[in-house]
């Protein structure tokens, strides 16, 4: 009696395949690259829909121990390499920079909208380096930003592509503050910002500013939209810029 002939998965046809990779969760896809190097090498070079909405990743190596498999983090960077996700938020609370390094590069750029950086030991006043990440085009491609549980020593403008951001940085100059109201008027998208500093370069008295207290507040004409005006106001630590309807203004304020 002839023996009955056994296929793998990897023997079935493609639309096969395909079909079962379409209606199989992340979880069960890693598995499946699992079984065989030819499945593996077939779910890296056609790419499947990982169908992942949110991905919240939490990365501490002093934590480490809660890990049930070691490898998984690997695991998870090798089928981020070949399959880069396609979300349009990012957000990651971890340690240092270097692990975000790890994963943002992952990260398919051509839909990022959003990143959120957040630091994990919640030490506000730690400097990271973010030297290396600013160059990738997930920053780049973004239009939003928040990152406040640490600060940053970065050149202002790194962040001028940002429509709506919210960062701490180690210092900022007057000159900067002039460049960030000048980029954001000519910004359609531009909808608000929120910088926290931690020390001001030079004396701001050149724009005329209404004293509120220990505030001062300018406001600016969009040069192609007369229906809002450009709101910065600074105070110590925190400089805002926002966007408001010119119904919103006083009739007695200085535009």
């Amino acid at each position: 009696m002839p023996k009955k002939q056994r296929y793998s998965l990897a023997d079935m046809p493609e639309k096969v395949i395909m079909l079962i990779l379409e209606n199989s969760d992340f979880r069960s896809i890693l598995n499946l690259r699992k079984v065989s190097y030819d499945l593996r090498n077939f779910i890296d070079e056609k790419k499947p829909d990982l169908q992942l909405e949110i991905i919240q990743i939490h990365i501490d190596s002093s934590r480490v121990k809660i890990l049930t498999a070691s490898e998984i983090p690997e695991e998870f960077k090798k089928v981020l390499k070949a399959n880069p996700l396609k979300t349009e938020c990012f957000a990651i609370t971890t340690s240092g920079p270097n692990e975000i390094l790890d994963v943002i590069s992952s990260i398919d750029s051509g839909n990022l909208k959003e990143i959120c950086f957040y630091n994990i030991d919640e030490l506000p006043e730690e400097v990271w380096d973010f030297e290396e990440i600013v160059k990738l085009e997930q920053w780049k491609n973004s239009a939003i930003l928040e990152m406040v549980q640490f600060y940053v020593h970065l050149e202002i403008w790194n962040f001028l592509h940002f429509s709506q951001a919210h960062f701490r940085i180690l210092e900022i100059t007057v000159d900067d503050i002039f460049e960030l109201k000048k980029n954001y008027l000519l910004m359609p998208s531009f909808k608000f910002v929120h910088v926290e500093y931690k020390n001001l370069i030079g004396e701001i008295y050149e724009m005329g500013a209404t004293e509120l207290g220990n505030h001062q507040k300018w406001l600016f004409k969009f040069p192609e939209n007369s229906e809002f005006v450009l709101e910065v106001s600074l105070s110590p630590k925190n400089l805002y810029f926002r966007k408001i309807p010119v119904s919103h203004v006083p009739d007695s304020a200085l535009i």
